[in-house]
């Protein structure tokens, strides 16, 4: 039975895949690894263009040059201080469009760790009586994309201990600590668009991502670092066996507590 989204409260479920090599150290010691995000933008050079993304960290926007022309502005103050540079399309000239990317400053000082969240909309009724849950068909279509063949899905079934033993594992490096689930945006939307550069340097560039990458579903933490540019950061939080399991949602179903 498809379920509808209406009237229903969303129940989060936190979900991470994790390298069969590494499962063993995520459940017992808690081991957890923070990329920077230039290394988004790398795999995204290297082929990976599933989890891969050129622009991560960025807001970017395409112009039509045959439409309209680009006037680039780099200064401040006043207009006798300001350097402007216009781009159009010359007739009969190769130039179409141009891409404008506008980076977070401090993007390669933070570490990421991200989780792929799901709700109970995610899910369809599967027995009535037992009032189980299976994933729909394209929520089954990406774990086991996710998954690959060499990694297992883990599931955070008790958050509130996860967060404390996160807490104070990150206390260690940085009191900069913020889960967040990704803000995904339409690069062709004007308005969207805007909103996030004009906001760029508040952090929200840390968790937008385009739609196209929308199927990922992301839940982040993200901290700050104490060392500029500390990249590829592992954090210990513990033995996780007491808030984590594996779990198969392409095969097990699920019952979701009225509490």
């Amino acid at each position: 039975m498809q379920n509808s989204g209406h009237g229903r409260h969303p129940v989060s479920m936190l979900l991470k895949f994790v390298n069969n090599i590494y499962l063993k150290d995520f459940i017992f010691k808690g081991q957890i690894h923070f990329s920077s995000q230039a290394d988004f933008r790398e795999l995204e050079e290297k082929g990976d263009h599933f989890i891969g993304d050129h622009a991560e960290g960025s807001v970017e926007r395409d112009f039509d040059l045959s439409k309209n022309p680009v006037t680039l502005t780099k200064g401040i103050g006043s207009d006798h201080s300001k350097k402007s540079i216009r781009i159009s399309n010359v007739d009969g000239g190769d130039l179409k469009s141009i891409r404008i990317n506008t980076i977070y400053d401090n993007s390669e000082d933070v570490g990421i760790c991200s989780f792929y969240e799901l709700s109970q909309n995610d899910f369809e009724m599967v027995d009535t009586e037992k009032q189980l849950y299976m994933v729909n068909k394209n929520i089954c279509k990406n774990i086991q994309r996710f998954q690959g063949r060499n990694k297992t899905c883990i599931i955070v079934y008790d958050f509130p201990i996860f967060k404390r033993k996160l807490q104070i594992a990150i206390t260690k490096i940085t009191a900069d600590l913020i889960a967040h689930k990704a803000m995904y945006y339409d690069e062709f939307n004007r308005k969207e668009v805007e909103h996030l550069r004009a906001n760029s340097n508040h952090g929200e560039l840390l968790f937008a991502k385009r739609d196209s990458y929308k199927d990922q579903k992301e839940f982040r933490l993200v901290y700050k670092a104490i060392v500029p540019k500390h990249r590829e950061l592992e954090l210990h939080l513990g033995d996780l066996s007491d808030c984590v399991s594996t779990i198969d949602l392409t095969q097990q179903a699920v019952y979701f507590s009225k509490k």
